[in-house]
């Protein structure tokens, strides 16, 4: 396989090309590969779909090949934060090595290391969690100051807008089960209360936006971070939106560990002395859940406590 090769095409130029593939069975993503003219080794490459935001084929030798799902600039941009950000974070991060030419497609090493493991954090003691939530914070903090202005201006790195995302709920609260509609009204009043109602989150940061633990790897199951990628959805906003995935991810992980960590990650970055608000993410994530939930007509996620939401006034508990 070769080496890093040229960077590919200015960012206009990748935004320009096509988003994904027509198909997206394993034969068709490796044909896209291979025609890109790489000569990269293929055999044993496996598929990853799941995520939301990407589609990946990792190779046996360790190449990730990432194929964007969403036709908006956020590849390009990616591209261009990654170059920003190249040795400027305390862990490692995916360093573009080349984006395609016919498809939108970037090729980094993988960042390699253990999965969170759940059952090990939950037999952690308090010190062991601490290092991890520490680490985890260390990096979030670096990250929020990373980029000057001028940078995050010269990439496109937009704004949260919070009352366009609160609108996707207040306008389609009739499409909620009526028995949950006084848990919608609530998450909304919350969310309300966090983010819109003055005095409004005055600092605003360069978000990761996507940040949580199948997003990274650390040097045990319960050990330190050694890496991050998925810069895919940066964003400018209140540094406590970076919180909110740790009330859902990951989903196998029980809600009382979820929101152990997630406090602790909290307690640790307010050593700058910013207090995250942590009540304030979750009512985020609540809000990102329903509006999935709305789109496709299934609630089944928010019958039972599952540590993001449950009944009226929950999150005030």
């Amino acid at each position: 396989m070769e080496a890093a090769g040229p960077s590919g095409p200015a960012a206009g130029a990748t935004s320009a090309l096509p988003p994904l593939l027509e198909a997206t069975d394993p034969a068709a993503v490796r044909a896209a590969v291979s025609a890109e003219g790489r000569s990269l080794d293929l055999a044993g490459a496996r598929l990853h779909d799941e995520g939301y935001e990407n589609l990946v084929l990792r190779t046996a030798d360790g190449w990730i090949l990432r194929f964007p799902r969403r036709q908006e600039p956020d590849f390009a941009r990616e591209v261009a934060v990654l170059r920003l950000l190249a040795g400027r974070l305390p862990v490692p991060v995916p360093e573009v090595a080349w984006t395609g030419e016919r498809r939108r497609l970037m090729a980094y090493r993988a960042l390699d290391g253990a999965a969170f493991d759940p059952a090990a954090y939950a037999a952690a003691d308090h010190r062991r969690r601490n290092r991890l939530a520490a680490s985890l914070a260390r990096f979030l903090a670096v990250m929020h100051t990373a980029l000057s202005a001028e940078e995050i201006a010269e990439v496109g790195v937009p704004a949260v807008d919070n009352d366009a995302q609160l609108a996707l709920v207040t306008d389609r609260l009739d499409q909620v089960p009526a028995e949950l509609r006084a848990r919608a009204e609530d998450i909304v009043e919350h969310f309300r209360e966090a983010w819109l109602e003055p005095p409004r989150p005055a600092r605003q940061v360069l978000l990761h936006n996507d940040f949580h633990l199948l997003n990274a790897v650390l040097t045990d199951g319960v050990g330190e971070l050694t890496g991050v990628w998925d810069f895919s959805c940066v964003q400018v906003g209140p540094p406590s939106l970076d919180l909110r995935y740790f009330a859902r991810i990951p989903e196998q992980a029980p809600p009382q560990l979820r929101r152990d960590l997630m406090q602790r990650v909290a307690d640790q970055y307010a050593r700058t002395g910013i207090t995250l608000d942590v009540d304030g993410a979750r009512a985020a994530m609540a809000v990102e859940d329903l509006v999935d939930a709305i789109d496709s007509g299934d609630f089944r996620r928010f019958a039972p406590d599952d540590g993001v939401w449950a009944w009226p006034g929950a999150d005030r508990a």
